[in-house]
């Protein structure tokens, strides 16, 4: 049972490319699609490619239940020894996946990303700062908020994020 599991947030991320990249792990994998209420087509690109590969599976919700639904969804339904959450915005690229898991020692369960440059909108932007303000007034200075929702998280790490909701995995991103 050692395959490696990507969660993505949204369907629009290009699934050969994504693909390409879970194969050259050299391990069995899946790649679960969270599709968060998508307009567009993203959801049937996906059930054609689910169609002529068996590693490809997707969750697809009736309408946008928000990231923290989505991420906790994926990690619910991932079967792997590990599982890899990416959005689908490409702000952090597939390749990068590879880094994530050769971090993992047998001491390290969960692996987080500190994003260097972002390209979020205006209002993300703004949205990002009131919440960080908010944080350091509750928390003091010393608090940081700018972890990335590209991580890597071992399966048992992530069974205990998800069977409690007082334990529900937080990324403002």
């Amino acid at each position: 049972r050692d395959k490696h599991v990507t969660g993505v947030q949204t369907c629009a991320l290009p699934i050969s490319r994504l693909k390409k990249e879970a194969e050259s792990w050299g391990k069995s994998y899946e790649l679960l699609f969270v599709d968060d209420g998508s307009t567009d087509n993203s959801f049937e690109l996906i059930c054609k490619w689910k169609k002529i590969d068996s590693n490809i599976r997707v969750i697809k919700f009736t309408r946008n239940f928000g990231q923290q639904a989505a991420v906790l969804a994926g990690f619910r339904k991932s079967r792997g020894d590990i599982v890899v959450q990416i959005d689908s915005d490409l702000q952090n690229p597939p390749e990068e996946i590879k880094r994530l898991l050769g971090a993992f020692t047998d001491e390290v369960d969960l692996v987080v990303t500190i994003p260097r440059k972002r390209r979020d909108s205006s209002l993300r932007i703004l949205g990002s700062k009131v919440l960080h303000s908010i944080a350091q007034a509750l928390f003091g200075s010393r608090f940081k908020l700018n972890l990335s929702s590209f991580r890597a998280m071992r399966r048992s790490r992530s069974e205990e994020h998800t069977s409690n909701s007082s334990h529900v995995l937080i990324s403002y991103a």
